[in-house]
């Protein structure tokens, strides 16, 4: 059976105040701290409790002359979990 228009309407409804979309629209990849930073906002504004970044793999991921991957990401998802501490914030990473 196909969905009634008024329950799309209110499952449009429930989704639209359910979640916040962030989006990054530059032509350039967003960073960590960009994301943190709209999240923290988020986190103010609308009391967020969680937090999908999709595609990871597509953030910007540059990282200072000698410092390896691992050390990158260890620092990165640092970042993240005392940002998800300090706010009580799920995040969840989506690799595709």
């Amino acid at each position: 059976a196909r969905m009634r228009p008024e329950t799309m309407r209110a499952g449009l409804h429930w989704l639209d105040n359910q979640f916040v979309l962030i989006r990054h629209e530059d032509d350039e990849l967003p960073s960590v701290d960009w994301i943190i930073g709209l999240a923290r906002a988020a986190v103010m504004r609308h009391g967020i409790r969680g937090l999908l970044i999709d595609p990871y793999n597509e953030l910007d991921h540059k990282r200072p002359q000698g410092q390896t991957e691992t050390e990158y990401v260890s620092q990165m998802l640092t970042r993240i979990k005392k940002f998800a501490q300090h706010y009580d914030v799920h995040v969840w990473f989506v690799a595709h």
